[in-house]
């Protein structure tokens, strides 16, 4: 957005009110492990893990982040598989530690989004209509608390 103010242009950054974050939905959708490597997508499933069971002892070394996409960008009538992103755990010096335990969690405008999945393993978004559609976040399960969010753009 941009206002004219005689020969100066201003940028004006629009705020996320309240109202608009109760516009949104979501929850989360899928566990699963993060990628192995650069080029294999991370393993998703509707539930994978119990509360008890998240295989932390099996991992080297806990992870510290998650590289991912900076933006998912789909276009209105585009479909998204969530299920070919990759989503690779990292140690603190950048190590890839592969199948580290991870969630996904989305909020999502429908007005913008549809999110579709059939409760096992099929995970996909449609772009309706243009602007900030929401947030992908992916949860790291074993190790410090630690979220990464991804924003999802609807572009025309």
């Amino acid at each position: 957005m941009f206002k004219v103010v005689g020969l100066l242009v201003l940028l004006v950054t629009p705020t996320v009110t309240a109202q608009d974050q109760q516009n949104l939905t979501g929850g989360t959708f899928a566990e699963g492990y993060s990628s192995p490597d650069a080029a294999t997508p991370a393993e998703l499933a509707h539930r994978i893990f119990t509360t008890s069971s998240r295989d932390c002892e099996e991992l080297e070394t806990l992870p510290t982040n998650v590289q991912a996409p900076r933006e998912i960008v789909v276009r209105v009538g585009e479909e998204f598989l969530l299920t070919k992103l990759v989503l690779q755990a990292t140690e603190a010096t950048g190590k890839v530690i592969p199948r580290a335990p991870i969630a996904l969690t989305i909020a999502y405008d429908p007005k913008l989004l549809m999110f579709e999945n059939d409760q096992d393993l099929y995970f996909s978004i449609t772009g309706v209509r243009a602007g900030k559609a929401g947030d992908l976040i992916v949860q790291l399960l074993c190790g410090p608390d630690y979220n990464i969010r991804i924003p999802i753009r609807v572009a025309r």
